[in-house]
């Protein structure tokens, strides 16, 4: 298992709740957007709330990028939040809808097997709120 992030402090963290559970985990400093020296690395890549925060080249190059990570046949599971929040919503500013992710994905050489509109609640400086997800399952196509 490899755990990935662009920031160092972020890994910290992740380093520390990995050691206090016993897993084992190799962790390192990286792009998603480039993931240089990765090349047919993976046959699972986990995304739990990164992909709307991109803009949409670099969602094109996150999506290019993890397709060269991984091998044929490679499974994304991805989780990102849904364009069905309400317009009036401070947070979260980045939303990403439907058709954005079947085009970057499928543009990419990803088979969306499942997109799945999803609702966590969290609460936000005391209130609580619904917030709308998408969970995306693809298939990594080509060789």
């Amino acid at each position: 298992m490899t755990g990935l992030d662009i920031s160092p402090t972020a890994l910290t963290t992740a380093k520390r709740r990995a050691s206090d559970a016993g897993v084992d985990v190799k962790f390192a400093v990286g792009d998603a957007t480039k993931l240089t020296g990765y090349t047919g690395a993976f046959d699972t890549v986990i995304d739990c709330g990164m992909f709307h925060c991109l803009d949409d080249d670099g969602k094109r190059s996150y999506a290019a990028s993890v397709h060269r990570a991984t091998r044929p046949g490679a499974t994304l599971l991805l989780s990102c939040f849904s364009n069905a929040m309400p317009p009036d919503e401070e947070w979260p500013r980045s939303t990403v809808s439907e058709q954005t992710l079947r085009d970057v994905l499928g543009g990419a050489g990803w088979d969306i097997e499942s997109l799945e509109p999803a609702t966590v609640r969290r609460e936000l400086d005391g209130t609580e709120v619904e917030m709308a997800f998408w969970n995306v399952r693809a298939q990594r196509r080509g060789s």
